[in-house]
């Protein structure tokens, strides 16, 4: 699968030409408010915490577990980092730390 000819959404991924669906998409946004967004490899939702799904096979990571993004799109991936501005001040579900993050990529090379 290709960003550039896919239209992914919650629970279903089609050709963005014929309307074929892509079989095999398995993602599902979180049943909590918050929208998605995404780059050219991976979506990115609120859940409890910061998470992110791999286009290709749809397997989840989570990116934190001390904060939470707020309720509307505030997960920006943006060039190769993924950004969290704070957003949560004044919600009344519960969340550990109000920060804004910038996530960078592991690196796995010493």
């Amino acid at each position: 699968m290709s960003g550039r000819d896919t239209i992914y959404d919650t629970g279903f991924a089609l050709k963005l030409r014929t309307g074929e669906p892509i079989a095999g998409w398995k993602w599902q946004k979180s049943d909590k408010c918050g929208t998605v967004s995404m780059s050219a490899s991976c979506a990115f939702s609120r859940y409890s915490n910061p998470r992110m799904f791999d286009l290709q096979s749809g397997d989840h990571t989570d990116l934190t577990q001390v904060t939470r993004p707020g309720c509307w799109i505030n997960m920006i991936p943006a060039g190769g980092l993924v950004l969290i501005p704070e957003a949560s001040s004044g919600c009344t579900c519960y969340y550990s730390i109000q920060t804004s993050l910038a996530l960078s990529p592991r690196d796995d090379n010493p």
